[in-house]
């Protein structure tokens, strides 16, 4: 018998497995992790990362299909009988095929199913019609069938954000609390050796003010508001835009991103750069301002935003807009703005530019509320603080 196992199609990546080497090593669990052999994220087929020397063992098994509500890892039953396992936890929603399978088990073998569910949105009939159509008709039906069954089996259900959190409490779930999604302070931290690396590989000098957006490039994410808010900067020379660098295959989006870089006539303050997630601390350093200006659609609202605590980690300024979990990730500690307020957002990145020594005390109190409160090792408390709870019930 194992303390605690693992299935989640997030383990693929080394970055989502840290939280259990820490509950491992400061905790004393021991945990196995079943991910997937193979993902496949948007039409491309990811690989998995390398287990290191001191990471929990990691058991690779073929998901049966993409959609995390259907989805199954192979021979779940036959991997639940071999450890048997006394707490499992289920990195995906709870209103899922898998999680009934899995608390199917675990209400057999007196053990107990944790979930986490990164939902914000709800999926009542009429929510569903308004955002999906006719078409979200049968989703909702589903869902709520599947909701049905679910929350007699989960134990508990961590949420990543509080929309989430009241949705599943309203869903009649016995036990549900709010996590965060951790970062590793040993990677994201403020760092003048990073910093100064990073300027140098894009040729940046120390008085810039850097002004960065570093995440995904679609639509949601509002990076056309970001610059579009950048022409309220056009009577200062003193900054640099530092963006992901655009993929091989652009997308229209990116094309429309770059078309009104050039319309804006910015092109010569922009540096793009290529990390994986263990080197963007690097480039999150050399900046000044990290900018997250999602904006909210029928389908999406921000779930969580991971580069939001990094960037605070990092001690730098974080300005988000107020779409779904930003403003609580960053509460007092960054800028907030509304969705969409590219005027709003251009007068706060010209203050901060035209007077940036008045800002910096700023980036100083963000990486101390990051480490306090949003690093793995917070999120590996809050996973171990109902650990406990469940293992005392199961002796019980």
């Amino acid at each position: 018998m194992i303390d605690i196992l693992v299935f989640s199609h997030a383990c693929l990546k080394r970055v989502n497995r840290l939280v259990f080497n820490q509950l491992n090593k400061e905790y004393g669990y021991t945990i196995k992790i079943v991910a997937p052999s193979v993902l496949n994220v948007e039409g491309m087929s990811q690989k998995p990362d390398k287990v290191l020397n001191g990471d929990v063992d990691v058991i690779f098994k073929a998901l049966t299909k993409s959609n995390p509500r259907v989805y199954q890892f192979e021979e779940t039953e036959k991997i639940l009988n071999q450890y048997n396992p006394k707490v499992i936890y289920l990195d995906n929603d709870p209103v899922s095929l898998q999680a009934i399978k899995i608390g199917k088990w675990a209400k057999k073998n007196n053990s107990k199913l944790i979930c986490l569910s990164c939902d914000n949105l709800s999926f009542g009939m009429s929510e569903s019609l308004k955002r999906l159509g006719l078409r979200g008709i049968p989703t909702s039906i589903f869902k709520n069938i599947l909701t049905l069954f679910s929350k007699k089996l989960v134990s508990h259900v961590f949420t990543i954000n509080s929309a989430g959190n009241g949705l599943f409490k309203a869903l009649g779930f016995k036990s549900v609390s709010m996590i965060v999604l951790g970062f590793d302070p040993n990677i994201f931290n403020p760092d003048r050796k990073k910093r100064e690396n990073g300027r140098n590989q894009l040729d940046i000098s120390e008085n810039m003010v850097v002004i960065s957006y570093i995440g995904r490039m679609v639509p949601e994410k509002g990076v056309h508001h970001l610059i579009n808010s950048l022409t309220y900067l056009k009577d200062n020379s003193n900054w640099i835009l530092l963006l992901d660098k655009f993929s091989n295959q652009i997308t229209p989006y990116q094309e429309e991103i770059i078309q009104l870089i050039k319309s804006a006539e910015i092109e010569d303050k922009v540096r793009y750069f290529e990390a994986d997630h263990s080197e963007v601390a690097t480039f999150m350093n050399a900046a000044d301002v990290v900018v997250l200006p999602s904006v909210s659609t029928k389908k999406w609202v921000e779930q969580y935003g991971r580069v939001a605590p990094e960037a605070m980690a990092c001690g730098k300024i974080v300005i988000v807009s107020n779409s779904g979990a930003l403003p609580d990730l960053v509460q007092t500690h960054g800028i907030i703005t509304e969705e969409a307020d590219e005027i709003s957002l251009g007068s706060k990145l010209k203050s901060i530019v035209e007077d940036f020594e008045k800002f910096k005390l700023m980036g100083v109190d963000a990486a101390r509320y990051a480490l306090d409160n949003l690093s793995i090792l917070k999120q590996a408390e809050q996973i171990d603080a109902i650990f406990h709870k469940l293992k005392l019930e199961i002796e019980d």
